[in-house]
This record gives C-alpha cells, sequence and structure tokens, in this order.
C-alpha cells in the first residue's frame, strides 16, 4: 500500500520533503537525522513538534525576506551608480558631490526595522537627476 510521508529534522522539526512511497520503504526515505512519519503537509507554514505536524510561525522569516529585499535593491542602487564615480565618467563636478553623497545616504540606510508588512513603505534616498 502507498502512503503520504513526511522527513523531517530531528534537530529542528523543520520539514525535509514530503512524497508517496510503499508503506514498507518508508523508514528508508530518511537520513540520519532525520526522522519520518506517515501523513501530507505543507513544509513551508508547518513543521513537526513531539511527533505531532503543527502550524509553524513564519513571521521572522517572512521579515527577513524583505528585509533582504530592501538590501539586495540597495546593493543594485550602489552597483548602478559605481559609474558615476569614475573621473572619467562624462559629468561635472556638482553632479558627481551629488551622485557621492546620495551613495553615501544609500550605504547609511538602517534596513534593520523592515517587516513584511512596512517594507513598501521604506524611505529611499532620491537619485540624482
Amino acid at each position: 500500500m502507498v502512503k503520504n510521508f513526511i522527513v523531517y529534522s530531528a534537530d529542528t522539526g523543520l520539514i525535509i520533503k514530503t512524497g508517496t512511497c510503499p508503506e514498507h520503504i518508508m523508514a528508508l526515505q530518511a537520513n540520519e537525522g532525520e526522522l519520518v512519519m506517515e501523513g501530507v503537509a505543507n513544509d513551508y507554514n508547518q513543521k513537526v513538534e513531539n511527533g505531532v505536524l503543527v502550524d509553524r510561525d513564519t513571521t521572522e522569516e517572512d521579515n527577513q525576506i524583505a528585509r533582504d529585499r530592501v538590501r539586495m535593491k540597495r546593493d543594485h542602487l550602489l552597483t548602478d551608480s559605481d559609474k558615476t564615480q569614475l573621473v572619467d565618467y562624462p559629468i561635472t563636478d556638482e553632479a558627481r558631490l551629488a551622485w557621492r553623497l546620495y551613495r553615501e545616504e544609500l550605504r547609511g540606510l538602517d534596513y534593520s526595522q523592515v517587516t513584511k508588512e512596512n517594507e513598501s513603505q521604506f524611505a529611499w534616498p532620491t537619485a540624482p537627476s
């Protein structure tokens, strides 16, 4: 008989994989440090605690993803403006200074308080025109 299975970390309870297999080989689905149980699970929203499937709090994980997105955008904006700091880039000294100050603002951004809920309201400095 084919059964649904859940493989999870013995240490954290986080779900590693799910699937189906013949009942007689279900135990073979887990590697060292992993446990297997019968069932169906959502590996993003659930985990296993004391052999029971429970909902997982993903708030901090979602907030970290939001902070990572802000940091990646900041890094992209810095990379895009690298050229403005080259001495042979065709802009005026005033424009070069404006870009340098903008880049300093980007590097000084504090995104440690960004959450999934407030990410879209993050205050970005305005790039020089």
